[in-house]
Formats: structure tokens, C-alpha cells, sequence
């Protein structure tokens, strides 16, 4: 039997689908009693704004939910994880702010008891009330899925959760200047990660005693410290990291302490004793107190110490 040309079938395909009496398509249409009352979608042109926003909403949701079932959802709607407050299984949310539970994942018991334990619950929920725009859900997509397949993350500088997350390291940097991250509702916390701390230009003097991480603001008094220190007999002289703090810039690299080694018990800072000199060291005692690192103490004298 000879077969019709798509040509030939195309036309009466709407005709075969409608039957012989054609269709209609009617519209629910938005009313303050919630009535629900059906117009003829040729009426939808003389529709308020409000009331066609709310239809193209509609219209939306449904596209969403069609997108869902054939990326392989099933009857889950389309959108992203988030974690409840009631189990550590992520229920859906869909790209327009309606959400439902979806089908629970088939997981070991132990697999659940340690998602609850390390994963905050409703970690994406106040993300998830922000996102409006395609690009934000795509993010928060994204992220659900990583937080979903990683329970016990190994925390890693920021560029490195970057380039596995998006492909490119300096994704991140460009995500943290939108909402999501600016409002808080997204952190380098949740995502495990953090921004490597400035490196200390510092050299290690063998001696006695405790490990003391000695701190020169200026380039010349550190290598004066430095010179006068290897002078000494080294069975006598004090054990020292000597570092040079490039002015205010101790205040971010106090945080690469934990990264001497050997590990210093104190920290001395040293510069003027002026206003400035005072508020670099707070500054540096608040940022390492934040990141549990040896705490600074400040001591009288003619020079702020730490």
C-alpha cells in the first residue's frame, strides 16, 4: 500500500485529532470569589493585565510540569531541590514558587541518617523564595544537586568548588555579585568553600623555647628582625616565624596561620602604636577569632602586639 507524503498527511492531522465538528479552547478565567468561570480564548484580548499575567503564570507552571515529565520527573514538577525541616529527603519546588513533595529517592537508612546530620534543613528554602529569573533557577538547580550527592563535603578554596560545580573556576566569583548570595541566602559555608587566605612573606628561625610568629608592618623593620634574629646562637634565641604584614594586610593574612608550620603559640604583632596600628591588630584578632585560629592579645607597650 502506497504511503502519503508528509505533505499530504500534515493538513489532516488537526482534522482527524478535532473530529469532524473542529474544537474550542476556552480559558479559566481569574475571578475575587475563586468562581470558576470559562471564557472563549478570543476574549482573552479584552482580559485585564493582571488577569493575563495571571494566565500567562498559569501557562508557565504548565510548561514547567510538561518539562519535568519529559527530562525524565515523571509526575514531579519541574525546578529544584530543596531540604525540609522533616527529613533529610528533598522535596521539589517549581520554578514558579509552587511547591510539592516529590517521589521519595530509594536511599540506604544510613544514607539518610547522615544527610540529616550534616546537611542544615530547608538549606535552599529562602534561596528559593527569591529566585524569579530562569538563571537563578538553573543556579539553585544546580546546587541542589551537588548538596544532594555530596553529605560530608571536604571544604576547598572557592575556585576549586567552582570549577566543579560550573565547569569554570571563576563562575563563583560572578554568582556571589547577584541577590542569591549578596542577600545571604546562598554562602561559601553551604557550598563548603572558602577564599584562600593572602600568604604570609614570612621565614622560620629554628631556636627554643615555644614557636612565636613574630609580625613586622614595615619592610625595613622586618628585615632588621630578621638579620638580628639569625645573628643569635640558636640554642639560645627564641623559636620565630619572622613575617613581614604588608600594612593592613595582616588583616587577611592572619587567617594562614594554621598554614605555618611548624605551628606558632603566639603571635606578635609589631608597628607604631597609633590608631591604625590599634585597628589592624582588633581587626586581625576578630578575623582569627572567627576562623578558630590562635587568638591575639594585645600588649602594653611602645609598639601594638598581638
Amino acid at each position: 500500500m502506497a504511503l502519503a507524503s508528509p505533505q499530504t498527511r500534515f493538513p489532516l492531522a488537526p482534522r482527524e485529532a478535532a473530529g469532524p465538528g473542529g474544537f474550542t479552547v476556552r480559558v479559566l478565567k481569574p475571578t475575587e470569589d475563586t468562581t470558576p468561570v470559562t471564557e472563549d480564548i478570543s476574549r482573552l484580548a479584552k482580559w485585564s493585565g493582571g488577569e493575563k499575567l495571571t494566565v500567562c503564570v498559569a501557562l508557565y507552571c504548565t510548561i514547567v510540569a510538561l518539562r519535568g515529565a519529559r527530562t525524565g520527573r515523571g509526575t514531579r514538577p519541574g525546578g529544584f531541590c530543596c531540604w525540609t525541616t522533616r527529613s533529610a529527603e528533598p522535596r521539589r519546588r517549581t520554578s514558579c514558587g509552587c511547591s510539592g513533595t516529590s517521589r521519595p529517592r530509594t536511599r540506604s537508612s544510613s544514607s539518610t541518617r547522615r544527610g540529616s546530620r550534616t546537611r542544615p534543613p530547608s538549606a535552599l528554602e529562602a534561596a528559593g523564595r527569591i529566585a524569579s529569573r530562569p538563571d537563578e533557577h538553573a543556579l539553585l538547580e544546580r546546587v541542589a544537586g551537588w548538596l544532594r550527592d555530596n553529605l560530608a563535603p571536604v571544604r576547598v578554596p572557592a575556585e576549586e568548588r567552582s570549577a566543579e560545580l560550573f565547569d569554570d573556576e571563576k563562575a563563583l566569583d560572578r554568582y556571589r555579585k547577584t541577590r542569591l548570595f549578596t542577600s545571604g541566602a546562598l554562602t561559601l559555608d553551604l557550598l563548603a568553600c572558602y577564599d584562600p587566605p593572602l600568604p604570609f612573606v614570612s621565614q622560620h628561625v629554628p631556636g627554643s623555647g615555644p614557636v612565636t610568629l613574630l609580625v613586622a608592618e614595615n619592610l625595613a623593620t622586618y628585615t632588621s628582625f630578621l638579620t638580628a634574629v639569625r645573628a643569635l646562637d640558636e640554642a639560645t634565641r627564641p623559636h620565630l616565624h619572622v613575617a613581614w604584614g604588608i600594612g593592613g594586610s595582616f588583616e587577611q593574612s592572619v587567617l594562614s596561620i594554621p598554614l605555618l608550620d611548624p605551628q606558632p603559640r603566639h603571635v606578635r604583632y609589631f608597628r607604631d602604636l597609633d590608631r591604625a596600628g590599634l585597628r589592624i591588630a582588633a581587626s586581625a584578632a576578630r578575623q582569627a577569632a572567627r576562623a578558630a585560629s590562635r587568638r591575639c592579645f594585645p600588649r602594653p607597650g611602645a609598639t601594638s602586639s598581638c
